[in-house]
């Protein structure tokens, strides 16, 4: 079968094809193209032919991308023929490849989209926002980004589309992510009252229904409440039987990636609680709820594959993994767990492939490092611990796996570290700290 009619003129066409038969290439040039809307898999077929553009939209992510799909024929006009898909204006590593009669698959999971990064500077009560560069991870200030007025945390939803910020006023503020600038602009008339003290909001991984903890107090938080999440406006609306109220204060809430379970650290304990994944409810907490002892939970973080729970101990400088049962949400401790950090330390991050993890210790200025076995257990990596901020607050790491950002709480700036792929260490980039507000507690990143 070749690629030309009789006539030399193309022989095929693009039609929607249902059967996923992916061929991935990777590294090819991206083109730009705008002109409708492609959704899912396309193949070629006979007919006349030439070549589609359009959007092809994720149906994971529900993100859309712009892209060119076209014939590549030999030098001399014949086979073999086939199909790429092209992404807007930049290199990058997302295109597909496919020969007639097969289906195409465009895969966008590493394509250099913009990033951005927020930074929650609790002594002012505004947020930072910065434009990330791919190649050096360094911070450049977003312009024309609305001022955040009394933030005390900040969640973006998985699409990237909207920031949930709650503030000292008592409510959740709505903002709309440019994801060309990565500007923020509140939506007019989507605050929501949530509590005296609402503490942090978590979206869940279908980005439907956001928790939001909320204190009686400004120390205690014991109020969970659960909302539904418009997909179109970002607005939030209360669901029957919400709020949890719990008798401790909560320190962390973390759900898995199956968003079947949640994870809630209050006091010296974590609770687990089942998920209803139509409503978003939370049940009754898990078989064996509650979970740890002694320590004091400071931050949970789950792996991406979501069979582990990692958990900073704050009033015993270790960290501890804890096997998570996909069944019934029970957690085990590991053997050989908790393991030293430094001193105080206060939050954790996993890498996206689940490889390394990271925790600040903001009580001897330090990033703790660890490799992750197949076992889940931590082993520090060389030259852990890494002097690297200033009094450390929080740590996140960009999308790709590439960067390590940090919000330094006592000189209100954000360091940025670039994390080798193989070895797990830590290398700060050039010009880095970046200029933040004052005293950063949080730092999250975005890619839309």
């Amino acid at each position: 079968m070749v690629c030309l009619a009789a006539n030399g003129k193309s022989a095929y066409k693009y039609q929607r094809h249902q059967t996923d038969i992916p061929l991935s290439r990777h590294g090819e040039e991206w083109e730009e193209s705008v002109n409708g809307v492609v959704s899912g898999v396309w193949r070629l077929s006979e007919a006349q032919g030439g070549s589609l553009e359009g959007d092809w939209q994720n149906p994971q992510s529900q993100r859309t991308l712009p892209i060119r799909l076209k014939k590549i024929v030999d030098a001399d006009n014949s086979v073999p023929c086939e199909t790429r898909a092209y992404k807007s204006g930049v290199s990058g590593d997302a295109s597909a490849v496919s020969v007639p009669g097969t289906a195409v698959t465009v895969n966008a999971g590493n394509a250099k989209r913009p990033e951005y990064a927020y930074v929650v500077n609790i002594g002012d009560g505004t947020i930072s926002a910065y434009s990330i560069n791919s190649a050096t991870g360094a911070l450049t200030q977003v312009a024309d980004s609305q001022l955040v007025a009394g933030a005390s945390s900040i969640t973006i939803n998985p699409a990237g589309t909207f920031a949930y910020v709650a503030t000292t006023k008592g409510d959740i503020s709505i903002y709309r992510i440019n994801p060309n600038t990565g500007a923020l602009t509140q939506i007019e008339g989507s605050s929501v009252a949530v509590g005296k003290y609402p503490i942090t909001v978590t979206v869940n991984p279908s980005g439907n229904i956001a928790y939001v903890t909320s204190n009686d107090s400004q120390t205690i938080s014991q109020t969970i409440l659960t909302y539904s999440i418009n997909a179109k406006t970002g607005a939030l609306t209360l669901i029957p039987g919400s709020p949890l109220m719990l008798k401790e204060g909560i320190s962390s809430f973390t759900i898995n990636p199956a968003g079947t379970f949640a994870y809630v650290a209050t006091g010296n304990t974590i609770s687990a609680y089942r998920i209803n994944v139509t409503t978003g409810t939370l049940l009754t907490p898990v078989s064996g709820s509650q979970f740890m002892g002694d320590a004091v939970p400071g931050s949970l973080a789950i792996n991406p594959a979501g069979t582990f729970v990692y958990v900073t101990n704050i009033n015993e400088d270790s960290v501890s993994t804890y096997r998570i049962n996909a069944n019934t949400g029970v957690l085990t401790l590991v053997k050989g767990s908790p393991i030293t950090a430094g001193k105080s330390p206060i939050t954790v991050t996993v890498n996206p492939a689940g490889t390394f993890t990271y925790v600040a210790n903001m009580g001897d200025n330090t990033i703790s490092a660890y490799r992750i076995t197949t076992t889940g257990t931590l082993t520090p990596i060389a030259g852990s611990p890494f002097y690297v901020s200033r009094q450390p607050q929080s740590v996140t790491i960009s999308h790709a796996g590439t960067f390590l950002y940090i919000a330094n709480t006592n000189n209100d700036s954000v360091s940025a570290c670039r994390i080798n792929a193989v070895t797990g260490t830590l290398t700060e980039v050039e010009s880095s700290p970046f200029s933040a507000g004052y005293g950063p507690q949080s730092v999250t990143v975005v890619q839309p």
